[in-house]
């Protein structure tokens, strides 16, 4: 007798078993723990890597100078609440895997769920972390294929969604920046949290007459993307907002809280520009569909500081 839910392999397997994956997340939780114990970066970058390390060793460099800043959220390696492995016989190869943090931002609120991309570059590599992101409670994941199953990876430059991946954060720059001036605006979902954030970030780096703020926003760690069921693509990307910091009236620049455990110094008369990466986890919808790009989640975190 054969189970009905069973399927012949007419494509490429998934490249991960839920058995595979149970042990690839207890080593990176393992080595997570050990990391942000220690603060040390050589230690998570045998498991984490591109936009999600540059967030953790940024992180350990700060808490090094001063030990009250917060140190990363920690992962849980179960329940796994959502489960996405890339079908491919090629290198390389990538997961997508929802899981909760280890705690919450505060003792009265529930632990965020964490949407965690994960790729293997070659055959004898580690599954590495690249991106960890916190989802939005209120958003809802589309439905995508059975773990048993897989998916392929959408193309970065395809013509077959709104956006294509490469251009995505491109375009959500645009929209930041220029508001409903922007073309690009009737893409995007106009309840998105993120820009209200950004804005007010803005206003608040903008509000000192002794210093210039300045920003450009530029693609960081490359997209990937997973196929969904319905022939969108929700997409893990990162935006760097890069802000220039210029002292006016022949005063210097003062740096408090995290530009000052960063830089390693509290007082410059030069510019400084800081670097915010921005981990995006969009949902973009196929071309002819009346949705609009929407964020499911997305962390922002200081990972440079330096002077011009």
């Amino acid at each position: 007798p054969t189970s009905a839910n069973s399927s012949t392999a007419d494509g490429p397997a998934p490249v991960v078993s839920e058995s595979q994956l149970a042990l690839i997340l207890g080593k990176v939780t393992s080595v997570s723990a050990a990391a942000d114990e220690k603060l040390d970066p050589a230690l998570a970058s045998t498991r984490f890597a591109g936009a999600a390390l540059e967030a953790r060793a940024a992180n350990y460099a700060m808490r090094k100078t001063n030990d009250a800043i917060a140190a990363m959220p920690s992962l849980k390696a179960s329940p796994v609440q959502l489960f996405l492995p890339q079908a491919t016989n090629l290198w390389p190869r990538s997961i997508l895997v929802m899981v909760q943090a280890g705690q919450a931002a505060a003792p009265d609120q529930q632990a965020p769920t964490v949407a965690l991309t994960l790729t293997q570059e070659t055959p004898r590599s580690n599954y590495k972390v690249v991106y960890a992101i916190n989802l939005e409670a209120k958003q809802q994941i589309p439905e995508v294929a059975a773990s048993s199953v897989g998916t392929p990876l959408v193309a970065l430059d395809t013509k077959l969604l709104v956006a294509s991946p490469q251009d995505v954060v491109a375009a959500y720059a645009d929209v930041i920046n220029n508001g409903e001036a922007s073309k690009l605006y009737p893409l995007f979902d106009p309840t998105d949290a993120l820009r209200t954030l950004i804005a007010t970030e803005r206003q608040s780096q903008q509000g000192d007459k002794d210093v210039q703020a300045s920003f450009t926003d530029v693609q960081g760690t490359g997209p990937v993307a997973f196929a969904a069921k319905d022939a969108g693509a929700i997409v893990a990307v990162q935006m760097n907002e890069l802000t220039r910091f210029s002292p006016l009236n022949n005063r210097d620049l003062k740096l408090a809280g995290q530009l000052k455990a960063l830089a390693g110094l509290e007082i410059s008369n030069r510019p400084m520009t800081a670097t915010y990466g921005i981990q995006l986890f969009f949902y973009v919808p196929p071309v002819g569909s009346t949705q609009k790009i929407e964020i499911l989640g997305f962390s922002e975190n200081l990972t440079s500081i330096r002077a011009n």
